[in-house]
């Protein structure tokens, strides 16, 4: 879940080719399986998901993002978008190896967890998952994401899997201007990580 009381700041992170083929086959709790997006039948899915997470005010919201971002590349879900299926073959977690239009072609995209499967080592799992997706499609490539100090547990869990914070420019197409936001960004995570953390943090930015 996103804690939108602290103060919103962009960041970005960038995973290095080396860490992507490096990164290992994840393990989920028994019971509990990977599947690919199948079709549209699974938009609903993720439009649950998502707004479960409060990344939109309601389902409706998703659907209207999904058609805009989604639908008109919906093929290429069926080998970039997972789910992560409860024990009742329900898809209660999802993230994605996204298209990008920037100089570095894998994104990891849209990740999130049922809040009521959050604390069972789903969020890595399908990051992993999304990780190997980019070896095979983006080969020798970087990989990176965008989040914000709303998201500060997981900006915590990216790093711990091999993501770094990106203060330097890079060329991440022409809408994305986070860079401005990193030293803002790691002073609002002062106050919400440990110490070692932040520090952490701050001494591996690229």
């Amino acid at each position: 879940m996103m804690d939108k009381s602290v103060p919103y700041k962009d960041i970005v992170m960038v995973m290095d080719s080396n860490k992507i083929l490096l990164t290992p086959a994840p393990t989920l709790p028994e019971g509990f399986s990977f599947r690919f997006f199948s079709g549209e039948e699974d938009i609903p899915h993720w439009c649950r998901i998502e707004t479960a997470v409060d990344e939109f005010d309601t389902e409706e919201d998703a659907r209207t993002h999904f058609a805009e971002e989604f639908l008109p590349h919906i093929n290429e879900l069926k080998t970039r978008c997972i789910f992560i299926l409860n024990r009742e073959s329900q898809p209660i977690a999802t993230a994605m190896c996204w298209l990008s239009n920037s100089g570095i072609p894998g994104r990891l995209h849209w990740v999130a967890v049922c809040p009521e499967y959050q604390g069972l080592g789903l969020g890595k799992a399908v990051t992993q998952k999304a990780v190997n997706i980019c070896a095979e499609l983006h080969h020798g490539n970087k990989m990176w994401l965008s989040t914000q100090t709303w998201s500060y547990r997981a900006v915590m869990m990216y790093h711990k899997l091999g993501f770094n914070m990106l203060k330097s420019e890079v060329e991440l197409g022409g809408k994305y201007s986070y860079i401005k936001d990193f030293d803002s960004a790691i002073e609002v995570l002062v106050g919400l990580l440990q110490p070692s953390e932040v520090l952490q943090l701050k001494n591996t930015a690229v």
